[in-house]
């Protein structure tokens, strides 16, 4: 249970209790002339354990996944304790102008979770034929 001077509202124990998880994966969005890049803070996490799905009615990335609490083969009593694990989810909403078709990602050695997507193309003007009886 969270000490009440450092969560007065007891909102930690209401998420917890309603199954939300308590932390979200840091995220940086650059955007490039000709892409989206999105850069998830994962050390840790087991690239496996994530999952990246499209919530195409709200345009939303969805980024989920478990990071590993570090097991220490010994008793351990902790001095301080600031490093998250546990289940996350994380929804990142897109901007109109980048298409999902050719998303790709990496997760990399550091512990980065790279996401990219290519800028739409603008639509061209066509040329409608028109028959004659």
């Amino acid at each position: 249970m969270p000490d009440r001077r450092s969560d007065p509202f007891g909102l930690a124990a209401f998420l917890q209790a309603s199954g939300v998880t308590g932390w979200h994966p840091a995220v940086d969005i650059l955007e490039c002339d000709e892409r989206l890049v999105l850069v998830v803070e994962l050390p840790g996490a087991e690239p496996d354990s994530l999952v990246i799905t499209y919530n195409e009615i709200q345009r939303q990335l969805v980024i989920s996944g478990v990071r590993p609490k570090l097991v220490c083969p010994d008793p351990v009593r902790y001095r301080q304790s600031e490093l998250q694990f546990g289940p996350f989810s994380r929804n990142i909403p897109l901007p109109r102008d980048f298409s999902v078709g050719d998303i790709t990602a990496q997760y990399q050695k550091n512990g980065l979770l790279l996401i990219n997507l290519d800028r739409r193309q603008p639509a061209k003007p066509k040329r409608i034929p028109i028959n004659s009886d």
